[in-house]
């Protein structure tokens, strides 16, 4: 079972190539939450023009909000190391395994980057 996390943004045609450097699989988000043994990757869809959807995927809720609490520091920095994003919110969380997917919170919500 892996617990995921989905974050919705809109992001301007301007900033869409840092965008992607920051959050595609490779990004910088991903190789920082690389550096703990329970992340178990990153997606980047786009979902319209402009729209993206982030997923971050972790072994359990309880790994991912632990890796949180111990980074948190250094989360924030690079939260506000990064002006092409300003806002990083949840659209939703699941657990899912080979045989279900259940939604744990939805919350539909687009954040605008770079305007």
């Amino acid at each position: 079972m892996t617990f995921s996390i989905a974050f919705a943004y809109q992001v301007a045609p301007e900033m869409r190539d840092e965008f992607e450097s920051v959050y595609g699989p490779d990004g910088t988000w991903a190789r920082f939450f690389g550096t703990d043994e329970h992340y178990a990757g990153t997606t980047l869809e786009p979902v319209g023009d402009g729209e993206y959807l982030v997923t971050d995927r972790w072994s359990s809720q309880a790994d991912y909000e632990t890796f949180l609490e111990r980074n948190a520091a250094r989360y924030e920095a690079l939260a506000r190391g990064r002006p092409a994003v300003r806002e990083r919110a949840p659209a939703g969380t699941y657990l899912s395994s080979r045989e279900s997917r259940r939604s744990l919170r939805t919350r539909p919500s687009v954040w605008s980057c770079g305007q």
